[in-house]
């Protein structure tokens, strides 16, 4: 006898009805919540590592290139800056680097960064040369560790990292677009959040930003790691073994985050100009007593005289909105930077309108030149012909006629003039 199901105890339409899931349903989905937690958390995160070379591209790892939505904005608009704050903690500094202490951090950006003050033959070494491109690490095989170990060869020792910086996105979708996923990478069957690493010297952040976490202690004790092969000279090269620990750092755009990174190493502005617009500003370099407007007019006459193309010119409008998000969660106060970042982005759009207004000229040129081509095509052969047609005048003019007496009241009528009575 076959039960009919409206009798039996699971009734699905009823609570269907009342608008309430049933228990059995309820249930399963309570389990299957801690299960996917579970499950994500033994799923390693894969990262990236640049060997410290800031200048390299981010290898792509997809078949298909990600598709970065361009932004429309109808005005460049204002950015709101960060000018307003009083600049890093000095506490912090201090307690990264002691012997720094009771020290103007003016003086210890000098110190540190002499690109900036640096006169000619001056010779004034950097205390810390910027990105070293000899470290080597491995990428964690799960969530982000604590501490993590950079090999590194012997000759740079003297230029030890203090911390890893692992830099992550915490967006699930994309700010520009919201019906796109933040990057993530093909790996393990399913595409997982791209977490970045590199190694830092915490004292350049610190003496940057202000909206920074916790940086934890760091004692970087090396350690032989393993010995290489002989090069030319017999000389047996050391691989030293680091431990650092790892410095979580969440921003909007993590990869825009390398010209920022070498920035703060160099305080090279015209690089970093350069890598965040996609042209060099000009040469020789811009005046200091320069005003704003008449910079950012020359960089969008740069821009308009170099760029064919508008989708390179929005590439690169959408890379500098990433910079200026990244800088206010990093909190950047050096005015300087912010003053580069807003004649960039006014610059960009003005480059559109010079590159409109160059058209629409060029356009007008081809029509002038087109008026004129047809009007050469009716002009007469002959020189004499031309020269009349540019006076205004006949080509042959009218004949002449012989005054002729009038006719006699007797006579039958008016004197018709024959071809031989005229003179030419």
């Amino acid at each position: 006898m076959i039960k009919n199901p409206r009798l039996s105890s699971f009734r699905p339409h009823f609570y269907a009805n009342m608008g309430q899931p049933h228990p059995a349903v309820v249930l399963a989905a309570s389990r299957r919540l801690p299960q996917s937690a579970k499950r994500r958390a033994r799923t390693p995160y894969l990262t990236h590592f640049y060997h410290g070379m800031y200048d390299l591209e981010m290898p792509q790892t997809r078949k298909a290139a990600l598709r970065r939505t361009i932004p429309s904005f109808d005005s460049a608009g204002t950015m709101t800056d960060l000018e307003h704050l009083k600049g890093p903690d000095p506490n912090v500094v201090y307690d990264l680097v002691p012997t720094f202490s009771k020290v103007p951090l003016d003086l210890i950006r000098e110190a540190l960064f002499p690109v900036r003050t640096r006169k000619a033959n001056s010779g004034a070494p950097p205390l810390y040369p910027g990105p070293i491109k000899s470290f080597m690490a491995e990428p964690p095989l799960a969530v982000i560790p604590k501490e993590m170990e950079v090999i590194q060869h012997d000759w740079a020792l003297t230029f030890t990292s203090t911390h890893y910086l692992a830099i992550y996105t915490q967006n699930r979708f994309d700010e520009l677009d919201r019906t796109r996923n933040a990057p993530r990478i093909s790996w393990s069957y399913r595409w997982r959040r791209l977490v970045e690493i590199y190694p830092i010297k915490a004292v350049v952040l610190a003496l940057w930003c202000n909206y920074l976490p916790p940086i934890p202690p760091s004692r970087p004790i090396p350690k032989i790691s393993r010995v290489q092969e002989p090069d030319e000279e017999r000389d047996l090269p050391l691989l030293w073994g680091v431990t650092l620990p790892v410095l979580p750092l969440s921003l909007p755009y993590p990869e825009v985050f390398l010209p920022m990174y070498e920035l703060f190493h160099t305080s090279d502005y015209l690089r970093f100009h350069k890598d965040i617009s996609g042209i060099e500003f000009m040469k020789p370099p811009p005046n200091a007593n320069w005003s704003f407007s008449r910079k950012t007019v020359q960089h969008a006459a740069n821009i308009a005289n170099v760029c064919r193309d508008r989708s390179v010119i929005y590439e690169y409008r959408q890379k500098i909105w990433a910079t200026y998000q990244n800088a206010l969660k990093l909190g950047v106060s050096e005015p300087k930077f912010w003053e580069m970042v807003r004649m960039t982005w006014e610059g960009n759009f003005k480059a559109i309108t010079l590159m409109d207004k160059k058209r629409n000229m060029e356009i007008e040129q081809k029509k002038d030149c087109r008026d004129m081509f047809w009007i050469t095509q009716d002009l007469p052969s002959s020189p004499v012909g031309f020269i009349c047609h540019m006076v205004h005048l006949p080509e042959h003019p009218p004949a002449r006629v012989k005054p002729v007496a009038p006719c006699s009241a007797s006579g039958s009528g008016s004197q018709l003039v024959g071809v031989d009575d005229m003179e030419l």
